[in-house]
């Protein structure tokens, strides 16, 4: 199981690299009328922000895993917090459509404000997955304690 939580925690690491890489590089490099648009830049690093704690409540929930702690009250708590934040990632995403629609009708590019809403609803899929998880762990939880009690 170590390899596993160790794989996963090392792929969470890389893809968090990645964004922090964004962040510094390529997000103050936008053309200047969106750069003005500080809103836009506001949503972007809170999106960015938001995705850390969400990666942050993912090691945790790993290193439960690994210490045989996956059906605690702290993995759910965990759970809840990534549900929380992809949820405000997708709100932080809402804030961003705007620019989309300015920059599709600069460009004449239609498809990209499909594009636009479909990253935007990506936050709320998975927000809505982790929720389904998070009743599901409480039930066995519920279940755990029971079965606890009875032995």
């Amino acid at each position: 199981m170590k390899i596993r939580t160790f794989f996963l925690k090392f792929s969470l690491a890389l893809v968090t690299g990645i964004v922090l890489l964004f962040n510094i590089y390529l997000f103050p490099r936008f053309p200047l009328h969106v750069i003005q648009n500080y809103f836009f830049i506001g949503a972007l690093y809170t999106s960015a922000l938001l995705f850390y704690w969400l990666v942050f409540e993912a090691f945790k929930i790993l290193s439960l895993v690994e210490r045989n702690l996956a059906f605690s009250g702290k993995c759910l708590t965990a759970v809840r917090n990534i549900k929380l934040a992809a949820g405000g990632i997708g709100i932080a995403y809402i804030a961003l459509l705007p620019q989309f629609f300015v920059v599709a009708n600069e460009e004449d590019a239609p498809g990209m404000v499909l594009i636009g809403v479909a990253v935007m609803m990506l936050p709320f899929i998975i927000s809505t997955f982790v929720a389904v998880l998070q009743h599901l762990l409480q039930n066995a939880i519920e279940l755990k304690q029971e079965n606890d009690f009875t032995v």
